[in-house]
């Protein structure tokens, strides 16, 4: 009982230290004082045992890594979900997502080699030709240049023909008749990637498909980015 009674004077003396404290010098003060302590705690800690430091540092970068892996799931969830909900919407033959990325750059490091790659896929009961767009360097094929110009590009792929040549004859024996493909722009400008779209059959319902095209774009382009 009587330990009780030392300890709840000692408490009181204490809130009556730190009110006479907080007369004296206000709430700033006390903040200061504070944070100079915890600091100089941490000063005392880490000069006596600097691994501390590389650990606390270890942990979080480990925990930010593992939120990025998480958000990166979630995202790409989020995309797939997109890419099968437009591919149907539209009847496409195949609708293709392919990502904006440096895959090299020059011996000096001045000059960065700008690829793309298809990261999503969906073409139904037709077979998948995902694999034939990895790490395509955007020079080679002019229709990304006629897309930092033009944003989109859809109709016939003998229109495509007079654009890229390159292009044109990689989809002609893959059943393409008609192409929409478009940049996929960021919300600071930047080009993140690209949609594509084919159909074995030419639209006629061109205002209706670009409606579809129109929205699920921008979701993926936030996605992506």
């Amino acid at each position: 009982m009587e330990n009780k009674i030392n300890l709840l004077e000692q408490i009181l003396k204490l809130i009556e230290n730190v009110t006479i404290f907080l007369e004296k010098f206000g709430i700033i003060k006390l903040f200061k004082t504070v944070l100079a302590i915890i600091i100089l705690y941490w000063l005392v800690i880490l000069s006596f045992n600097p691994s501390k430091f590389f650990e606390m540092y270890e942990h979080y970068q480990s925990k930010i890594h593992k939120e990025k892996v998480k958000d990166t799931y979630n995202k790409q969830y989020s995309i797939k979900n997109n890419v099968l909900q437009l591919h149907y919407a539209t009847n496409a033959l195949r609708t293709l997502v392919l990502c904006c990325h440096n895959g090299s750059e020059s011996l000096n490091g001045g000059y960065q080699f700008l690829k793309c790659s298809a990261l999503f896929e969906e073409c139904g009961d037709n077979f998948s030709i995902m694999e034939e767009y990895q790490n395509i360097h955007i020079t080679q094929f002019p229709i990304f240049t006629y897309l930092k110009q033009h944003e989109v590009f859809c109709g016939a792929i003998e229109e495509l023909k007079e654009i890229d040549n390159k292009l044109y004859y990689r989809l002609l024996p893959n059943g393409v008749k008609y192409l929409h493909i478009q940049s996929l722009v960021g919300v600071n400008g930047d080009i993140v990637g690209f949609l594509v779209i084919t159909w074995n059959a030419e639209h006629n319902d061109c205002e209706h498909i670009h409606k579809h095209i129109y929205n699920k774009s921008l979701s993926i382009s936030r996605l992506m980015e």
